[in-house]
């Protein structure tokens, strides 16, 4: 892990700040607990997962008028995604992980 790497965690995703004494720290100055690490990279599509809510700016000229909600389920489908935003077809403008969304979810039943 360097310095500007975005870590995915059991929390979300989080880009490194600062390194001090073993700790890292996140862009909101808190501290990443290691053992809550899954991936890292300079890139943050990198560690994208399937079933990550995607808010990705459709619009052609980027005038972020067309900001869309987008989950995708399969590796495929996301890598689909991926490429457009490579291409520059579609801007990636926030990222709630899957974790994130499973540990905020409430389960309706009996």
């Amino acid at each position: 892990m360097e310095f500007n790497d975005y870590v995915r965690t059991k929390n979300g995703i989080s880009k490194i700040v600062a390194f001090y004494s073993n700790a890292i720290f996140n862009d909101k100055y808190k501290r990443i607990e290691n053992n809550l690490i899954i991936k890292s990279s300079p890139n943050i599509l990198d560690i994208l997962e399937p079933m990550d809510l995607l808010y990705i700016d459709i619009s052609p000229d980027d005038c972020g008028g067309i900001v869309v909600p987008r989950i995708p389920e399969t590796l495929d489908e996301l890598k689909k995604y991926i490429k457009k935003i490579k291409l520059g077809e579609y801007i990636l403008k926030y990222v709630v992980t899957h974790e994130q969304l499973k540990n905020n979810m409430y389960e309706v039943g009996e």
